[in-house]
Parts: structure tokens; sequence; C-alpha cells
């Protein structure tokens, strides 16, 4: 794969929609008085916690452009798909709420979470209530132009990918304190919490275009193959990233205990003595500084963030493959592949 100019921003994909994106998830919040909506507008980051107005772009919303993108790639406009892509954005907005909480994360995107203020119970709320706002933005697809048939699929397809997100958070949370799973049971893992949205967010772009299923397929299985790409370029920030662009410190995600793909890598792949290191060390209650330190080291020694970058990549070049098909114009595969080369340098 050829390189691509590290930590560019100007990604078409992500900077096109941002507009419609913003402005359609403000027209589906609830005008009400209710507190619960202002902890959502605040989440969204367009409020303080006192209330006051912001404008703040809380995240990459690739979910919800990549639905976009795929249907405009398509059908040449994004009309039909924008309640679509609303539901998923609220749908992943509410995730990481839950997630938040689940994992004790009291900062994200540099400004502390829900429940570090107002208390899990009602953070917890909160995000359900997201949850619930997601699935009335689905009653929107016919009056987009979908027709009944079509409309019930994407719930169909999107209801399954939460369901499979929701899965894949279990596993994540199951998983803690068991150090040494399998490669196989962390990419399962990551195929259902990380996948399974961002693969849905193409596939629904390409129900509400077409009925060709080939099609479908081919941006669905785009789709699967960059929601594993994302996921390990996340757990390498985990692990390297630098904390002024992460906002963490380095070795964020081993001093947490974090079943990420460095470690499970590391400990597949090790032997003997360097095995039993590995999980002496991520089996203990507190892992120190130190331990995070000598951790690195072996990691270092094992390449494994080599590994890691190389296994990103094979994915990529999965992604951009599941399109080439005559029927999948050059230049949206091109938008694709400039997509794929920012996901995998991204430094946050």
């Amino acid at each position: 794969m050829k390189p691509y100019p590290k930590n560019k921003t100007n990604i078409g994909i992500l900077n096109r929609y941002q507009e419609v994106i913003e402005l359609s998830l403000k027209k589906n919040m609830p005008n009400s008085n209710s507190e619960v909506y202002n902890l959502l507008k605040y989440t969204m980051g367009w409020i303080d916690k006192n209330g006051n107005q912001k404008d703040t772009n809380l995240g990459k919303t690739l979910r919800p452009a990549l639905c976009l993108f795929t249907c405009e790639s398509i059908y040449g406009s994004i009309g039909p798909s924008i309640p679509a892509a609303v539901a998923i954005e609220l749908i992943h907005k509410f995730s990481l709420i839950h997630d938040d909480i689940q994992d004790k994360d009291r900062i994200r995107h540099n400004q502390a979470t829900l429940w570090a203020i107002w208390g899990v119970p009602k953070a917890l709320i909160a995000g359900n209530v997201l949850r619930i706002i997601a699935d009335k933005c689905l009653e929107e697809l016919v009056k987009n132009g979908s027709s009944i048939d079509r409309a019930l699929f994407v719930i169909k397809i999107l209801t399954q990918a939460y369901l499979e997100m929701i899965e894949g958070q279990y596993l994540d949370i199951y998983y803690e304190g068991f150090p040494g799973i399998t490669i196989e049971e962390y990419l399962n893992m990551i195929k259902h919490k990380t996948g399974a949205l961002i693969k849905s967010s193409l596939q629904i772009g390409a129900i509400i275009s077409t009925d060709n299923s080939d099609i479908i397929n081919a941006f669905a299985q785009c789709g699967s193959s960059i929601g594993y790409l994302f996921q390990i370029r996340d757990d390498i920030l985990g692990v390297w990233g630098q904390s002024k662009y992460t906002g963490k410190a380095v070795g964020a995600d081993i001093k947490r205990r974090k079943n990420s793909f460095p470690i499970c890598y590391a400990i597949s792949n090790s032997q003997n003595k360097t095995k039993d290191f590995l999980i002496k060390k991520y089996s203990k209650k507190i892992i120190t500084n130190k331990d995070v330190l000598d951790i690195l080291d072996v990691l270092d020694n094992l390449k494994v963030k080599k590994q890691a970058e190389e296994i990103a990549i094979h994915h990529g070049e999965k992604a951009i493959q599941a399109l080439k098909q005559k029927n999948i114009s050059y230049n949206t595969r091109k938008q694709i592949e400039e997509l794929i080369y920012f996901l995998l340098t991204r430094n946050h």
C-alpha cells in the first residue's frame, strides 16, 4: 500500500458531510426542557456543563459519513440516507456514554464524561434515551423516499448491528482479568464491538440506494475490513499514542489491563519466560508505571507495533479490494482508499 501524508485531516469523506450531519443531529434532538436532553446536548458538544452554548466537534462522525458517502456514490444524492446516518451516529454516541461508565473513563474528547459529572444513574438513562431517539429517526426513512420494505430492511440491519456491538462490549468486559485471550477471540470481539456498526454504515447506505446484492455485499465487506483496521489502529494508539494527540499517557491501555491487539499478539507469539512474564504482569490488580515500562520493553523486543501496523494495512487492502467491481466507480474507490490511508496513519 502506497504511503499517504500522515495525520492529514482534510479527508473528503470525513469533512464533506459535517454540516449536514450536525444540522440533522440537532434537528432530531427533542426540543424539551427536561434535564436529560441537556446531558445529551453536552455529550454532543453543543453546550457546556452549565448549559452555555458552545460549538465543539466531538468526534470524527465516521459512521454517518460512510453511510451518506455510500448512498451518494450509488444513488447520486445523500437525501434518502440522512435519517439512517443520524440514527447510526446517535447509536454510536449512546454506546460511548455506557462505555465510559463501564471503563470508568472520566475524560473523552478533552471534556469530562457524563457519569463523571452527573453520576452513573443519570448517565445510564441519558444513554438509553439517546438510543430511543436513534430508533425514532428511522421513522423518517419513508418520508425521505424509501419504500416501507426497504425501510424495514434497514431497521433490521441496524438493530442487528447494535445488538452485535453490545455483545462485543460484553466480551470486552468479560475478558478483563483474563490475560492471554487468543487472537481469534480478540478479532471476534472487535468484529462485534467496533466492526458491526461500521460495516452496517456502508451496508445501509447501499441498501437505501440499490437492489443490486453484489454492490450491497461489496460495501458490507469493505465496512467489515475498515472496522478491523480502525480498532487495531485504536489499539496501537492506546499503547504507543502520544499524549498531546490522544489525551492519554503512553501505555494507557496497558495500565487499564485492556486486552488490546498488542497484548494479545505478544502473549500469543511469545514463549516460556516471556509469556509467563507478560501474563504475570497483566494478572496484577494494579499495574504500576514501572510495569508499563517493562511491558513496553517486551513489546518493542517482539516488534509488536510493526506487526500490528502490518495487519491493519492488510485489512485496509481488503477493504479497497472489496470495491474493485466494474459497477463501482473509480472515483468511489479512490475516495475510500484516501480515507483508509488516513485511518491507518491517524494519531488520535
